[in-house]
């Protein structure tokens, strides 16, 4: 990858994961959550059955991780799965 594009996606991933950003296992669970959130729809239901937790577990984790980033998910849900996707790709070296 290109330094310019390794530094505009590093942007973005600190950008949209602010407050979620850590490296520690708590910011690790929150990010997977909000990961399963996502892609199942926005769905605590089917996020929990995904993640092996209750559904008000991910309820709480979701309450939680808007408290950190400041804003509801569904305002900025294309880009907060896109920053998610990059995590997952590349790992913590994004973060």
């Amino acid at each position: 990858m290109a330094s310019a594009d390794d530094e505009g996606m590093r942007a973005l991933v600190a950008r949209e994961l602010a407050g979620i950003d850590g490296l520690d296992a708590n910011s690790q669970r929150l990010r997977e959550t909000l990961h399963a959130y996502i892609r199942n729809l926005n769905s605590p239901d089917a996020a929990a059955r995904s993640l092996g937790v209750h559904k008000n577990t991910v309820r709480y984790r979701i309450q939680r991780i808007e408290e950190l980033l400041g804003h509801d998910i569904a305002s900025r849900r294309v880009q907060l799965e896109v920053a998610l996707e990059c995590v997952a790709v590349y790992g913590p070296a994004v973060l």
